[in-house]
């Protein structure tokens, strides 16, 4: 159940944030969004893999892993919210970045 919240929710707010942004950034939002998916994506994935690999390793306790992603996604909704928010589009973007870094860790 919450693996389909949370995509369906990050779906919509991706839609939302192409939306938010006026038509003249838009081409520059999608070529952003891009390089920001990959790239903080996959560090995210690799950062976040290692950490819960080490959690459950240091305790022994295997349900320790969940906690990384708990906390990424935690950590993610200030930073959504910034991207939303922010007076600038490169603060957008380092928010979007940090968003990118926080919750891909699952």
């Amino acid at each position: 159940i919450d693996g389909g919240s949370r995509s369906s929710s990050v779906s919509c707010l991706f839609r939302m944030s192409a939306l938010f942004f006026s038509l003249h950034v838009q081409a520059q939002f999608a070529v952003s969004n891009a390089v920001l998916v990959a790239a903080a994506g996959s560090l995210s994935t690799i950062g976040g893999g290692a950490l819960a690999d080490a959690l459950t390793r240091r305790g022994r306790q295997p349900d320790r892993a969940l906690l990384v992603p708990l906390c990424g996604s935690m950590l993610a909704v200030p930073l959504w919210l910034g991207v939303l928010q922010a007076r600038s589009f490169s603060m957008s973007m380092a928010c979007l970045l940090g968003a990118y870094l926080a919750a891909e860790c699952w």
